[in-house]
């Protein structure tokens, strides 16, 4: 299984299902997940599960803001702007030459069997 790491407030927000967005650069390693794939997402001290809905694709920031709904890539932000300035400060423009790759996701509460 895939893990991803993530910082722990957006792991937060992922298990409170506010968090359904998962903006991610293109490097060959997230081009191939594939939609139905379950990922766990890592912070420090923490995991949870999510499974990958649908994935789409953009060459820009802008291109990324004027399709998706900033409220679900940051929800405790209140703008699209603030939202454009904290993917700029994770991913510079350097990074965004490579695209970027949203995954639309949902918490997978984690079951075992006995």
């Amino acid at each position: 299984m895939r893990t991803m790491h993530i910082k722990p407030i957006f792991l937060d927000e992922i298990k409170a299902g506010r968090k359904t967005l998962e903006v991610r650069v293109g490097y060959e390693k997230n081009k191939i997940i594939t939609k139905g794939e379950k990922i766990l997402m890592a912070s420090q001290n923490d995991s949870g599960l999510v499974e990958v809905l649908d994935i789409r694709t953009y060459n820009n920031h802008v291109s990324l803001s004027e399709n998706e709904d900033y409220k679900k890539i940051v929800p405790y932000l209140q703008s699209k702007d603030e939202v454009f300035n904290v993917l700029n400060d994770i991913y510079p423009p350097d990074k965004v030459k490579l695209g970027l790759i949203v995954l639309e996701i949902k918490a997978v509460k984690e079951t075992t069997v006995e």
